[in-house]
């Protein structure tokens, strides 16, 4: 289990590096590129930096909640992984329930971090966490309910054979792209990221965090990015597993830099007036047809 963590956070390093260096190509300019050989130690030097911060407390924040939030970001994330999901290839026994009761309390450390640092910002973007998952959360449950249906199973390891026996995305590509939009909407990811819309929130729930706190909030997104990767890659390509991972995180980072933000209104009305009626039509359909 030790071995696994110490691997997860190696992937999350080389991840904010693929993500830096496909966003300045994007952007038109060379990204990393001093620390190491093409700036591959560039993770790690970031992390030493934050690490050695001094950690400083919030004069009207509530401390105990303000340092413990940060952990819950860090430990939920982690708790995805500790199932034993995905370890060499092989998948094992998770349940669907499972994975849909951790996305559920994902939304309790932005709650806490943006109350108990006392700021109109952070309270706003907790609040934004609140309102995003309350709608999504629905759509996604009716999502997962689909792939249950069609493998007849809850547990991803049934999923995970039967995808080797034929090649599930051609039938379900649809639903494929609303889970993958609606995995960005639950971590938080651009042009769904309005919990920490620089723009209108300068951080979000988390812009009083710095050093070791923001490094382990950071590190906790970029988790579950990889873990909704990894998800998405054993419902559709079971058979090319590590490769459908590896476009799937490419195709997150290349959206993060290529449309604007969403706002808020336009967010929930793409929930309310078109995920959760054409997601409960199709339910209705396959009800009828099986």
């Amino acid at each position: 289990m030790t071995i696994l963590l110490i691997l997860v956070l190696i992937s999350v390093a080389f991840l904010t590096l693929l993500e830096r260096k496909l966003l300045g190509m994007i952007q038109l300019r060379k990204g990393p590129s001093k620390v190491g050989i093409y700036g591959i130690f560039q993770p790690f030097a970031d992390a030493m930096k934050l690490f050695s911060k001094n950690t400083d407390s919030l004069m009207k924040s509530k401390n105990l909640f303000f340092f413990l939030s940060p952990l819950l970001f860090r430990y939920l994330s982690l708790l995805f992984f500790m199932f034993k999901l995905f370890i060499f290839g092989e998948i094992y026994s998770m349940s669907m329930m499972m994975i849909l009761f951790l996305f559920s309390l994902s939304v309790y450390p932005s709650l806490m971090s943006g109350w108990s640092s006392n700021s109109k910002y952070s309270l706003i973007g907790g609040m934004r966490s609140i309102v995003q998952s309350l709608s999504y959360e629905i759509t996604l449950s009716l999502i997962m309910f689909y792939f249950c249906i069609l493998f007849s199973s809850v547990t991803i390891t049934k999923f995970y054979k039967l995808n080797k026996l034929f090649f599930s995305l051609s039938i379900t590509f649809v639903f494929f792209i609303l889970l993958l939009m609606n995995l960005l909407i639950e971590n938080s990811r651009s042009p769904f990221d309005l919990s920490e819309g620089e723009s209108e929130l300068v951080s979000g729930f988390n812009v009083e965090y710095g050093g070791l706190e923001f490094s382990l909030i950071f590190l906790g997104e970029n988790s579950m990015v990889v873990f909704s990767a990894l998800l998405l890659a054993s419902i559709s390509t079971s058979s090319f597993m590590s490769l459908s991972a590896l476009l799937i995180l490419l195709t997150i980072i290349v959206l993060r830099g290529s449309f604007p933000r969403f706002r808020i209104n336009e967010l929930l009305n793409l929930c309310w007036m078109i995920f959760i009626p054409f997601t409960l039509f199709c339910l209705i359909v396959m009800w009828v047809l099986i």
